[in-house]
């Protein structure tokens, strides 16, 4: 058995160049560009939005609930052909009081696809209410069928009043 018939293949993929072997990784890496606040919840404008490390610039209300929407990108080397197929997505989004550091959780699980020319897809989860105080957001994004790296985002400033 020859060193390249002895590469692992966690859904790794093997080709060949001038008749070596490589292992090249087929992971999709999932990019979160965005965290969007809707409220009210029927609302088609974000109130406010932020990216990784950004704040979120609007004052958000105790009062009615707020949907979250995450954006998010796909990359890797076959992102593109694999896109087509995918078929769910998993976004668990939390929502720390920054004061009581306490955590409350909203997970979403989503069926669709990637629109396959931008790679790209948002997605809405359900309302929640927070209390009033100030939030520390995290966001992580999976995809259920295929190999891929999580997405992972931190907002640092929420204001609920």
């Amino acid at each position: 058995m020859t060193s390249t018939q002895r590469i692992e293949h966690r859904h790794d993929q093997l080709k060949v160049i001038g008749g070596i072997e490589e292992a090249t990784d087929d992971r999709i890496t999932i990019e979160i560009s965005r965290v969007a606040a809707f409220q009210p919840e029927r609302s088609t404008t974000p109130r406010s939005h932020a990216s990784a490390g950004e704040k979120f610039t609007a004052t958000l209300s105790h009062t009615q609930p707020v949907v979250f929407e995450v954006a998010l990108k796909l990359d890797g080397e076959r992102a593109r052909e694999r896109a087509i197929s995918l078929s769910r997505f998993e976004v668990e989004v939390y929502a720390y009081n920054r004061s009581t550091s306490v955590g409350e959780c909203i997970i979403a699980v989503e069926r669709g696809c990637v629109q396959a020319e931008s790679h790209t897809y948002a997605m809405k989860l359900p309302a929640m209410r927070l209390a009033s105080g100030t939030y520390r957001l995290e966001c992580t994004v999976g995809l259920d069928n295929a190999p891929s790296t999580k997405g992972y985002v931190e907002i640092p400033y929420l204001r609920v009043v």
